[in-house]
């Protein structure tokens, strides 16, 4: 619900907007964005997203939607713990996240109807459903990219480092890679850059180091190249 004082007239707010801010924000909050847009205020930016896609890990019922009233064959075995956030309860076996729950925002109306699993991480990854065939789905050169991949073309590094970043590696089942985690139809170019990380957790630095191969003078040649190529936008200086 919002304030009975907003009227849809009283503030220039486009429509696209306050869909995506009721996506994921409270009412409070996203009557905050409203008053803020309204009287000219300019809010923070984020400098960088972690989309942390638990292929295969916890499900919500045992950490954020617990539901402890309902009957013993829908709700989960973990038990709730209260919050930073009165009335919000979180699963037991995360306090530190409780602690931090008034800095966290829930969204509580995704959903889809996809069965199969490789169906649905598409959907979730490229916010488009993909009619999956016998044998599942395939990674094809015109499936839609996924999120961090469109961002990355839609405003590319200045410096020319990656902006969409991939670790550990590419989520399979069995030895098919499941679609839905590079840039598909953008094109190669824009796929995240994979960062390998080994079975104790270690990061494996990549190697951005120049091949032996290509000599330093070389590479300035490339670089002119890609400048003259490149549109006035993306040159380099």
């Amino acid at each position: 619900m919002l304030d009975s004082r907003w009227h849809p007239t009283s503030h220039p707010i486009q429509r696209r907007s306050v869909l995506s801010w009721g996506c994921g924000l409270s009412s409070y909050a996203m009557l905050g964005a409203l008053r803020a847009a309204s009287s000219g205020k300019s809010t923070a930016r984020a400098k960088s997203v972690l989309l942390l896609y638990m292929d295969g890990g916890p499900s919500h019922i045992d950490m954020f939607d617990l539901k402890p009233h309902a009957p013993d064959q829908i709700r989960g075995p973990v038990s709730p713990i209260a919050s930073s956030v009165p009335g919000i309860s979180v699963g037991e076996h995360l306090p530190l996240v409780a602690r931090q729950m008034q800095h966290i925002a829930q969204v509580r109306s995704v959903c889809h109807q996809d069965m199969p699993h490789d169906q649905a991480v598409y959907r979730m990854l490229t916010g488009y459903r993909h009619d999956i065939q016998a044998g599942g789905l395939r990674v094809q050169p015109d499936d839609m990219p996924h999120i961090g991949c469109a961002y990355n073309r839609a405003e590319p590094s200045a410096t020319g480092m990656p902006t969409a970043i991939q670790i550990p590696k590419p989520m399979r089942i069995d030895a098919r890679i499941l679609p839905g985690q590079n840039a598909g139809c953008l094109g190669a170019r824009w796929n995240p850059f994979p960062v390998a990380v080994t079975r104790s957790g270690q990061v494996r630095p990549p190697n951005l180091g120049r091949a032996e191969m290509v000599s330093e003078q070389r590479l300035i040649h490339r670089r002119d190249l890609l400048d003259v190529l490149q549109p006035p936008s993306q040159r380099n200086g």
